[in-house]
């Protein structure tokens, strides 16, 4: 005999708000949805097997875009394309967030969620009596992974100092009118999480003993395989590993020269308490420990009276394991790109002005600071350790 079943969710409640100017709309879309299958084969009054299959999958992505045409206004405005424009989310050009001092201001932020989870299940448990003895095994494998999440997006600000007289005077939005900029940055970043898995495989026997007496013995196995989070410019993340008292970097990148940006090793040599993990391009091991053992016994003392007592260890491999995963640092990568301080100079010119249009132009490249330990950040231990609890049972 046979049976299956299968069924599909779907969860799709974007939240709108007001992105500060008219037809600005900030959306923060959570989009979901849940597939499940099984199939349940009996060969015979003693023998059975399911198997099933299922995805489970979560997004939440917000996005702030101008509902007008944005293109028309970018091209009015004559910003240059590798100011706002051929981002890793999108490559069309984005309408620079523009703030002044003393005003309100706006602009589109763009990003796209591959997944804050994704999981792929496979399952099969097999069941089959042989005279007083109840088999029973199976095991699970779970994907668990995060895709490709993106985010992009420009700005510029206006202070009241390109249009004032020195200490005195001068207004954000003169500066803003005249295409006097005080600063300017683009952001532009990825990442994703590959390779995750939490796998288990288990065993029972349900042995009754006499007609008043069962006992249960089995053994479950369970090991996590922790994502590794990816970035295209390279996997150089970093964590703090403060019970140990240093730094671990992912990977080893290229010293940091006159033409060697982000992501790059200042002086090109690792810092006092800087370490590349000891498997290069991760950062934390599994756990290959975790076997939990189950025991019961089932005793009628009298028709109406069943005693009952069981021991069992579970290892909770799921609870932190993705967030575990996002839990780095990115002093190497610096995503962000910026500049400060524009048209401060005396005896500014036509010649010697920085425009909004091309605000960038003075940014040549970053590159990351002497030592990471500059900055409040996460503490993980490298060597993943599932939580458990012993349980104890006994009743009458």
């Amino acid at each position: 005999k046979d049976l299956v079943w299968a069924h599909y969710l779907h969860q799709n409640d974007p939240i709108n708000s007001d992105g500060g100017i008219p037809h600005l709309n900030n959306t923060t879309g959570y989009l979901a949805h849940n597939f499940g299958a099984q199939w349940v084969h009996t060969f015979g009054p003693s023998t059975m097997l399911t198997v099933a299959m299922g995805e489970n999958f979560g997004a939440q992505v917000t996005n702030v875009l101008y509902s007008g045409d944005v293109a028309s206004i970018n091209s009015a405005a004559g910003f240059v394309q590798n100011f706002n424009c051929n981002y890793v989310v999108t490559k069309r050009c984005v309408l620079p967030g523009i703030t002044f001092s003393g005003y309100n201001g706006a602009g589109e932020q763009l990003a796209t969620g591959g997944g804050l989870s994704r999981i792929y299940e496979y399952k099969a448990d097999f069941e089959q009596t042989i005279k007083r003895h109840t088999f029973f095994a199976g095991f699970n494998i779970d994907t668990n992974n995060k895709g490709q999440s993106t985010s992009g997006g420009s700005g510029i600000n206006f202070s009241s100092f390109p249009t004032s007289h020195g200490s005195r005077g001068g207004d954000g939005f003169a500066s803003f009118l005249m295409s006097l900029p005080g600063g300017a940055n683009r952001s532009d970043s990825s990442n994703s999480q590959t390779g995750g898995w939490v796998n288990g495989f288990y065993v029972q026997d349900q042995w009754k003993v006499r007609d008043n007496l069962t006992i249960n013995l089995g053994l479950r196995y369970d090991l996590s395989i922790i994502p590794v989070i990816h970035n295209p410019k390279g996997d150089y993340y970093d964590i703090y590993d403060f019970d140990n008292g240093r730094d671990v970097i992912q990977k080893m990148p290229p010293p940091c020269s006159a033409t060697q940006f982000a992501p790059c090793m200042p002086g090109g040599v690792l810092p006092d308490h800087v370490v590349v993990s000891s498997q290069p391009g991760k950062f934390f091991f599994p756990d290959k420990t975790n076997f939990q053992p189950r025991i019961g016994v089932s005793y009628s003392l009298r028709p109406d009276t069943v005693i009952h007592a069981s021991y069992g260890r579970a290892y909770d491999n799921w609870a932190t394991v993705e967030t575990l995963a996002q839990g780095v640092s990115s002093w190497l990568l610096q995503s962000n790109e910026m500049v400060e301080n524009l048209n401060t100079q005396a005896g500014l010119t036509p010649a010697t002005i920085t425009t909004a249009q091309n605000p960038m132009t003075q940014f040549i490249g970053t590159y990351p600071s002497a030592s990471p330990f500059g900055s409040v950040t996460w503490n993980n231990a490298q060597q993943f350790k599932a939580g458990y609890s012993d349980q104890w049972l006994f009743g009458v």
